[in-house]
């Protein structure tokens, strides 16, 4: 490894040691959240916190500490740096194959030559190296004032033992049927993602086809000027969908179940997250045209949503337009204390991430008001943990024997990029991966 890589190891392993130690005496401390069980009535009103978007934790009914994990996010840190690690050693790597592959074809090992001759792979590969560990490092930093313990309130909903039939898997006899989500969602490299899609300037033509047109059917079927209706958003992400819905007039409830994700949304939520990143830095070992498209830097946020919520933190009656759910959506709104509680539900890219399909339509259908509308729009891509994969006919039979009657149903022609749009592009990947998403709007009767 080159001595310039050692230096920034070096950097990196000091930068995480001061983090650990300050996410340590956060934790000590219990500064990064307060405790207010009453704060979410059952009437589903919201109580103004210290923050302008209250985040609310409900832990995991099988969680021995109620509280926040908060070194779950210094893992997460970890994790990338983990991968920033890996990449460069695969690199490395392919470097040495590539300067002994140079000895045998070449007859000057690879060097060039003094007719000037163009470089060979070894010493592209060389500059690679350090130019992928410059952006890593980069990125590495601006992640760590994205991710990091926020203030919360533990909202824990009152649980009678009771449930509208949505924890299915615990009645199931599978001991290999999981709950909702995957670890590989939870992850610093996902927010990067996440970060470009919901929150820069290059995601806005996928935002527009996704999250504006779901806001576009709640407005057909809600006219918020009569009323705020009540919304939930699950698999929220970053909050980006549940931000602009806001804005549109709508009480809007975020449920996220990935804490890392939860972190970076409080972050760009509360205009304390900005910066650039390189979201396309992992990318250098797949179908890559032009190697260097994977430095390209985005920015962000493209706006801050701070500046759109009341700043009156002596209001405490004050109800937001906006709040945030920490925990597992099945778990927390299969309780009959939800059951009518919202006029509608919006899930974009969330269907497929359900273990048993059937408890999330257990889930919406007590959720929902009567002649409550859900909205979709994403992929069936069922996830690795799910133990039912139906195709589109046959989620549409498991709907309608559930009492949804769906009033518009169809699949895009065109395919849609998860991270950004680059179809304008065209030559950035040899392999163009999208979805065709499956946009519906059902009305329980």
């Amino acid at each position: 490894i080159s001595g310039e890589w050692i230096i920034i190891l070096i950097t990196l392993a000091i930068s995480l040691s001061i983090l650990r130690a300050n996410m340590e005496n956060i934790d000590k401390s219990n500064n990064f959240g307060y405790d207010n069980r009453n704060a979410r009535q059952q009437s589903g009103t919201f109580q103004r916190t210290n923050v302008h978007v209250p985040f609310f934790y409900v832990a995991p009914s099988a969680a021995k500490n109620p509280k926040m994990p908060v070194q779950h996010l210094l893992r997460a840190l970890d994790k990338f740096k983990d991968n920033c690690d890996n990449g460069i050693k695969s690199l490395i790597v392919s470097r040495e194959v590539a300067l002994k592959s140079e000895w045998l074809v070449f007859p000057r090992s690879g060097e060039e030559d003094d007719k000037g001759d163009r470089p060979k792979l070894s010493s592209v590969l060389e500059k690679r190296i350090t130019l992928t560990a410059e952006v890593l490092e980069a990125d590495y930093f601006v992640l760590e004032d994205v991710i990091r313990p926020f203030g919360i309130t533990y909202g824990l909903p009152e649980v009678d033992g009771e449930s509208a039939g949505g924890t299915l898997s615990s009645k199931i006899d599978d001991n290999n049927l999981q709950t909702q989500g995957s670890s590989s969602y939870d992850t610093a490299i996902q927010v990067i993602a996440h970060i470009v899609r919901d929150w820069s300037q290059e995601g806005k033509q996928s935002r527009d086809s996704l999250y504006q047109w779901s806001i576009n059917q709640l407005r057909y079927h809600f006219d918020p000027q009569i009323s705020p209706y009540k919304v939930l958003i699950p698999g929220a992400g970053l909050g980006r969908l549940a931000y602009d819905t806001s804005l549109a007039g709508y009480r809007v409830e975020a449920n996220e179940i990935s804490l890392v994700m939860a972190a970076a949304a409080h972050s760009l939520l509360h205009g304390k997250a900005k910066g650039i990143v390189h979201p396309f830095a992992f990318d250098f070992l797949i179908n890559e045209v032009n190697s260097s498209d994977r430095y390209q830097t985005v920015e962000f946020p493209d706006e801050d949503p701070s500046k759109n919520f009341v700043k009156d933190e002596d209001n405490s009656d004050a109800t937001g337009a906006l709040s945030f759910t920490i925990g597992d959506f099945v778990e927390i709104y299969s309780q009959k204390s939800y059951k009518g509680s919202f006029s509608s539900v919006i899930t974009c890219f969330f269907l497929d991430t359900a273990s048993n399909i059937y408890e999330y339509l257990l889930v919406i259908r007590n959720i929902l008001k009567s002649g409550g509308v859900w909205i979709n729009v994403g992929p069936l891509q069922w996830h690795q943990n799910a133990k039912l994969h139906p195709s589109g006919d046959e989620l549409r039979i498991m709907m309608e024997s559930m009492g949804f009657q769906l009033l518009h149903w169809s699949v895009d022609k065109e395919a849609v990029n998860y991270r950004h749009d680059d179809r304008t592009e065209g030559t950035r990947y040899t392999k163009y991966e999208g979805y065709r998403p499956l946009r519906f709007t059902a009305i329980l009767t």
